[in-house]
């Protein structure tokens, strides 16, 4: 799970491109963070979820892709979204926010200098 490496512990892995090894790197990284901020184990998290542990334990090495099932049986016990453990939240709120820039007209650098320039006949 090279992903991890590179961000610090407290932050959640941030969604990254997402061809089929990187959806589950980013799968597997979210769900370790998550368990490891909750203080959970594989084997707690197994109970809890009905999830096997050798499924459970492909999931978090990457080595499969979560299942629609497993995925809605482990978010609630970690109280995740499971859009957010896809990496789907961050793509919807990125296009959200460039839409209400593109709705707004002005790039924000443009709206930001307007409301601080002077009038010098005021």
């Amino acid at each position: 799970m090279g992903c991890i490496a590179r961000y610090r512990s407290e932050d959640p892995p941030p969604a990254a491109a997402v061809p089929d090894q990187k959806r589950r790197e980013l799968v597997a990284a979210r769900l370790t963070w998550a368990m490891s901020r909750r203080g959970i184990t594989r084997g707690a998290l197994a109970e809890r979820s009905g999830v096997s542990q050798t499924a459970l334990s492909r999931y978090l090495s990457a080595k499969r892709l979560i299942s629609t099932d497993a995925l809605m049986r482990i978010c609630p016990v970690l109280n995740l979204s499971a859009d957010w453990v896809l990496g789907l939240r961050e793509a919807r709120e990125r296009i959200e926010r460039e839409e209400r820039d593109d709705r707004k007209g002005a790039p924000m650098d443009a709206r930001n200098k307007a409301a601080t320039t002077v009038d010098p006949e005021v």
